[in-house]
């Protein structure tokens, strides 16, 4: 499962950044992409975003296909829904719904008007459990859920044609920290994978761990990684 997490991560921040070059005042945009896994088509993705000058909705879904989901059926789907205030982009429900062979399993959360999650509904198998977030440091600054992140910095590069930025994602369990650097501009070459070519603004993208005097906070979080997409 931790594979297709990664997968959905780098094809959502790509697929978002196609968004950017959109300049409207509301629109919504959907696209079908196949994920590859060196030689095999391994998965179905659709990607949603939709955009108002007061709302905005994210939605992504992955689900394993051919040889990959004889041996390991797996689907997901992923949707956040959130508010425009003061031109900021505040979380309002965060929810995930997964579904492999043996397990179902839900989680959402629940936002206040600041953007901050308030309670947690959690099940496995249709056992339900409601429970509240684990606490955050005080000095911790604003939090976001992952997909209003990459929505976030769509909307910076429509603004600003950058893609620096760092942001806090909390789950209501793990807080970490990713790093978005822009390292200017690439050539994308067409090919059997992607239809995608021409010139892109490269943006990688680190996860980290955040450290709070000397130790990691908030229970286990991902380990550092990287991942390059483009505008």
């Amino acid at each position: 499962m931790q594979l297709f997490k990664k997968i959905i991560i780098s094809l959502v921040t790509c697929h978002l950044s196609l968004v950017a070059t959109q300049n409207a005042q509301a629109f919504s945009v959907h696209h079908d992409f196949i994920a590859h896994i060196g030689i095999f088509d391994a998965g179905r993705i659709t990607f949603e975003y939709g955009l108002t000058p007061k709302n905005y909705t994210v939605a992504s879904a992955i689900k394993t296909n051919g040889f990959f989901n004889a041996l390991y059926p797996f689907e997901a789907v992923f949707t956040t829904a959130g508010a425009i205030k003061n031109h900021e982009l505040k979380t309002a429900s965060y929810e995930y719904r997964l579904k492999s062979r043996f397990n179902r399993r839900t989680k959402e959360l629940v936002y206040d008007d600041h953007g901050q999650p308030v309670y947690i509904i959690t099940s496995k198998n249709d056992r339900e459990k409601k429970k509240r977030p684990v606490a955050l440091p005080q000095d911790t600054g604003t939090t976001t859920d992952l997909q209003t992140a990459f929505a976030k910095l769509a909307r910076q590069y429509e603004q600003v044609n950058f893609c620096d930025s760092q942001m806090e994602i909390f789950d209501g369990k793990r807080l970490y920290s990713i790093i978005f650097r822009n390292e200017g501009k690439e050539k994308i070459e067409k090919n059997k994978f992607s239809p995608f070519a021409g010139l892109a603004t490269k943006c990688p993208m680190h996860i980290d761990r955040p450290v709070e005097d000397g130790k990691a906070c908030c229970g286990k979080s991902p380990a550092k990684n990287r991942f390059t997409f483009g505008f």
